[in-house]
């Protein structure tokens, strides 16, 4: 090794001063609240069953590209976020791990090299090439075989604390000078800021001194002597885990020593996350974590899902994403995300009788005192107080005076002067809180159980039972009215009522086990909205579970069955199911978050719906929700706070869970195989890189890994294979590409990946060049040429005349047919056969062109969506035969419309038609939707038996935009008809366009749509 020239000590002080606030910003990333009020930390088990090699974790560090090591006692493990890739010890071969069990692990990021110490030596990898190199007793003169601690000092050297003294290793000679240390064993070994390097040992805190090159003990006083760890978080201060002796800071300028002691004092690792949190990992007692302001919070393994899951803590990492990663001596991994928590915050604990009590949680709702009130199916009333430390249980009484009559309750309905009323049994009571009792209010005949409370504050109550249907109470006059199936005078679709809600028009909404009900201001019957089979702009199922309405007034339904539902002003719905990505099609809750996403609870968890895009993204348990099955119970607090209930308690969410600055993932093409085997197997990942495949290497898969050790399940790909692929290819959690008899040819692989919370990579990419056959080499083809052409003119010498003349003339006839059979057939696959314009089909293929011609010219593009409005009502009222003269019309109105070759009408579907417009601002495609208003407007057909005009108006959307890389045919598509339900939902006979069309297309994403 070259040896570098000494710098002043003052100068290395300063850039290790640098390299430590460099390295701290480095390893723990985005600066997010490990720990934080209201919640606890969900741990987040890795083990065996995830492809862990071993349950015992002793180190963890993350190396430049992002991914992340494990030490353990069975091997090395390298983790993208789905698999695992072991690395083990085989004992015939020499160039391998040099042993299973490992203690310690160091990275230097300039070289990409981790330096690995276990029981027999040190092993050498060097990532880029998957190549070990290792140093060991016998070969190298270590002083023994057990690793226990390593570092690289500023020159290159290797230093490795081990059972029995300090040892220096010259990385390119494998020359190894051994130092005696006092106790013999080293278990740290740190440089600090001003370059002296400090040593844990079992004898105190040592430190090695330079002129004298020796370890020497530093004269510090410890509570006990086993220094387990040794760091430097603040400038100028050491932090000491120390075994039996908890964590001692010393300030190295003063001398002042402190010391925190925990209930469990064996330290065994130490780390301080971003947020300054410090984590003390402990040999038995679980693991510590003390915040900035001072307040300590403890962690043990109780074998309960989302707890730590061993109280050995062997080692602490925090990555650069802020996830706090726990290795443990047999409980494996536990993952500490800080953008999950434990959000269930009141469970029944059958040991704890003033815990909640057990069951399905029916209703939940906070009062003006601050207490919550949580309906417990057939366990009353708990009533929670506003600091969350006490509960108080109302439960029935038949002989007491104020208590529940009924141990069913159900709904739960606060006025605006802060009154309670719930639905008790066949009673509604009310609470009257300066007494602490229950009123009943209304009675219900017997058999009548309450389901439903709503009210608009006029005195009117309406209550929905379980099968006797709904009853309307004046509780001013006492007067009561009965909706029943069986009432043609006061008829509902069902005496099953899940639900009631006033929207903000006054109108009166009904969730019944039959339809949809809904009753207008001074109208006297219910309209019905029902399922009809096949028609996807109705409902999907006629159980209505749930109704909510959301801050920008769209109403939303939860149904049994059909899945999430928001209703659209001109009768239809727009449905979620589970083919769209919803968990499960029974929806039992509804609430708004603060960014506007639609929260949903539902017997397979939760799912948050962005009503712009569609995009649903799931939380399971695994999210620190608590559980799958969810009950009916949920409310959204002032403060944001969403509450829903289900088996295993209340989960407490706040409005907005995407919380920090979130990163987009890395994204590697990680294998190349080829006829299902590895094109290399030394190379971690293949960006960037140029193959050049043989002529028979044609079946071609590809291994994709995006980073995003957030939700790695939910994580969605995309790829392309350039010179092959018409267009993107959305392949969703799917992880691996196949592709099979490509043909020769030079092709470019292109990838990204959105994670769940939708944020998109940078596209990577690779090469592959496929050799061409011999036969289809240039000189081959040279070959054929001039073959050919001897055949040709042998052929015109023998044939001269008649022969040639008549085949000519055969082949020209031929190629007449040919061309107007083609003509035809491209009519028919083109063409509507009705209006005579493009078809949905010729659209699909062709808008992927002009996206892509738009893309590589940086030109505008502009959609005009077009639809007809109450053309249901010519067809109804006339006959289908003069709706379609109508369209037949409209169609040669619209074609006439355009002056330009490269822009074209397609009928998308019945009466709605799409205009592509290439190379058009938003101005001329504005321009252009006015003129074709006009002109639709000045269209009519005449009925002949009547002599009556048929004419109607017609409603439009128009979309500007230039696209950009992964720019969607099917998302402009969608913008477009938003717009265009926006101008039916206005009024009709009406044009709505999107502006900003700078800002529609964004790393991939849709946004900042004005």
């Amino acid at each position: 090794m070259k040896q570098k020239q000494k710098i002043n000590k003052s100068i290395i002080a300063i850039i290790l001063s640098v390299i430590l606030i460099s390295l701290s910003h480095i390893s723990y990333g985005a600066k997010l609240d490990v720990i934080r009020e209201g919640t606890t930390p969900s741990f987040e088990v890795l083990d065996r069953s995830s492809g862990l090699s071993n349950l015992s974790v002793s180190s963890i560090v993350q190396d430049k590209d992002g991914f992340l090591w494990f030490g353990t006692q069975g091997g090395l493990n390298r983790y993208d976020g789905r698999t695992f890739e072991v690395y083990t010890n085989d004992p015939y071969e020499s160039n391998g791990l040099v042993h299973n069990l490992i203690q310690t692990m160091f990275y230097d990021a300039e070289q990409n090299q981790l330096w690995i110490g276990t029981y027999q030596g040190i092993s050498r990898l060097d990532i880029d090439t998957n190549q070990f190199t290792n140093y060991t007793v016998a070969t190298n003169g270590i002083s023994n075989p057990v690793i226990v601690a390593i570092d690289m000092d500023s020159e290159g050297y290797i230093w490795a604390g081990t059972l029995d003294g300090l040892n220096k290793l010259n990385p390119e000679t494998g020359d190894v000078k051994v130092y005696d240390v006092p106790g013999k064993v080293i278990r740290d070994i740190f440089w600090d800021t001003q370059g002296t390097m400090w040593l844990g040992s079992y004898q105190g805190l040592l430190y090695f001194d330079v002129e004298k090159e020796e370890v020497v003990p530093s004269g510090y006083y410890l509570p006990s002597e086993s220094v387990m760890t040794v760091g430097e978080y603040t400038p100028g201060e050491l932090t000491l885990g120390i075994w039996d002796g908890g964590i001692v800071t010393i300030n190295l300028e003063t001398k002042k020593i402190v010391t925190r002691s925990y209930d469990d004092n064996r330290v065994y690792a130490y780390a301080m996350s971003s947020d300054e949190t410090q984590w003390i990992g402990t040999w038995g007692g679980g693991l510590f974590a003390r915040t900035k302001e001072g307040e300590v919070h403890h962690f043990t393994s109780d074998g309960k899902v989302g707890n730590l899951s061993h109280s050995i803590v062997y080692s602490l990492f925090q990555d650069s994403s802020g996830i706090l990663w726990v290795g443990t001596n047999g409980g494996g991994i536990c993952k500490v995300n800080p953008l999950k928590r434990n959000y269930v915050v009141f469970a029944h604990d059958k040991e704890d009788p003033t815990s909640l009590s057990a069951g399905k949680i029916n209703s939940i709702l906070r009062d003006d005192a601050g207490y919550l009130w949580v309906a417990v199916y057939n366990e009353g009333l708990n009533k929670i107080s506003p600091d969350n430390k006490t509960i108080t249980k109302y439960t029935a009484d038949e002989n007491g005076i104020g208590t529940l009559t009924d141990p069913n309750v159900v709904d739960i309905l606060k006025m605006d002067d802060g009154t309670l009323y719930f639905t008790v049994g066949n009673e509604v009571m009310k609470y009257s809180p300066e007494i602490d009792q229950f009123t009943t209010i209304v009675s219900l005949p017997d058999g009548a159980i309450g389901y439903a409370l709503e009210s608009n504050d006029d005195g009117i109550l309406w209550s929905g039972t379980h099968s006797d249907g709904l009853y309307r109470l004046n509780l001013k006059t006492g007067e009561n009215i009965h909706y029943m199936t069986t009432d043609p005078d006061h008829q509902i679709s069902d005496d099953l009522i899940y639900d009631i809600k006033y929207d903000h028009l006054g109108r009166l909404w009904i969730a019944t086990n039959n339809g949809l009900n809904l009753l207008e201001p001074g109208a006297s019957a219910f309209k019905v909205f029902k399922a009809t089979k096949g028609d996807i702009t109705q409902l999907a199922s006629n159980t209505i579970h749930v109704i909510f309405e959301d801050q920008y007034q769209n109403m939303w339904f939860g149904l049994v069955g059909g899945g999430l539902a928001r209703y659209n002003e001109d009768g239809t719905f727009k449905s979620y199911l589970e083919r769209d990505g919803m968990p499960s099609n029974v929806v039992l809750g509804i609430l708004e978050g603060s960014d506007g996403r639609i929260w949903t609870s539902t017997q397979n968890g939760l799912a948050i719906v962005t009503p712009e895009t569609g995009d649903i993204f799931v939380l399971t348990p695994d999210d620190g929700i608590g559980g799958y099955e969810f009950n009916a119970g949920h409310y959204a607090d002032t403060d944001g706070t969403m509450y829903f209930g289900g088996i295993h308690g209340i989960t407490a969410i706040p409005g907005n869970i995407n919380e920090g600055v979130l990163k987009a993932p890395k994204v590697y093409i990680t294998d190349v195989d080829i006829f299902q085997k590895p094109f290399e197997e030394n190379r971690n990942y293949f960006n960037g890189q140029s193959l050049k495949l043989k002529q028979d290497e044609t079946f071609l898969g590809f291994k994709l890994v995006a980073l995003d050790y957030d939700s790695p399940d939910k994580v969605r790909f995309t790829y392309r294979l350039k010179g092959f692929d018409q267009g993107w290819i959305y392949s969703g959690t799917v992880d691996y590409v196949t592709y099979s008899k490509l043909p020769s040819g030079v092709y470019t692989l292109e990838v990204f990946a959105e994670t769940a919370r939708g944020i998109s990579s940078d596209v990577v990419s690779m090469h592959i060049e496929i050799a061409k056959p011999w036969y289809k080499t240039s000189f081959a083809y040279m070959g054929y040429t001039v073959a050919l052409a001897l055949v040709i003119f042998a052929i015109f010498k023998i044939w001269q005349g008649t022969v040639i003349k008549r085949r000519n003339t055969e082949l020209g006839t031929l190629n007449i047919k040919l061309e107007e059979a083609n003509k035809m057939l491209e009519a028919l696959s083109t063409k509507d056969p009705l209006t005579g314009v493009y078809n949905r089909r010729y659209f699909n293929a062709r808008l992927d062109e002009e996206l892509q011609l738009a893309i590589r010219s940086e030109i505008e593009l502009s959609l005009v969506m077009l639809d007809l409005d109450n053309f249901k009502e010519i067809n109804d009222q006339y006959g289908h035969h003069y709706g379609d003269r109508y369209l037949e019309r409209l169609g040669e109105v619209l074609v006439s419309s355009l002056k330009r070759s490269t822009d074209f009408v397609v009928r998308y579907g019945g009466d709605e038609f799409l205009i592509v417009l290439f190379d058009t601002d938003a101005e001329g495609a504005s321009k252009l939707a006015t003129l074709i208003k006009d002109n639709v407007e000045a269209t009519s057909v005449i009925d002949q038996k009547t002599n009556i005009t048929i004419n109607t108006t017609c409603s439009l959307g128009v979309l500007s935009f230039i696209p950009t890389a992964g720019t969607m045919s099917n998302q402009v598509t969608k913008l477009v008809d938003e717009a265009l339900y926006i101008a039916k939902k206005e009024g009709k006979n009406r044009i709505v366009a999107y502006n900003g069309s700078e800002k529609l297309f964004e790393n991939n994403i849709l946004t900042d749509i004005e």
